[in-house]
């Protein structure tokens, strides 16, 4: 029990990192490319 406890919030921690870092990247590529709207 205690190691399900303590995976679960290590990966909804894990995949918030992935998000955040994802939406950052996005931001910075976003960016650096040319405008097509």
């Amino acid at each position: 029990m205690d190691q399900l406890g303590a995976e679960e919030p290590e990966m909804s921690t894990r995949k918030k990192c992935l998000r955040d870092n994802f939406e950052i990247l996005c931001s910075v590529y976003g960016d650096m490319l040319p405008k097509k709207s």
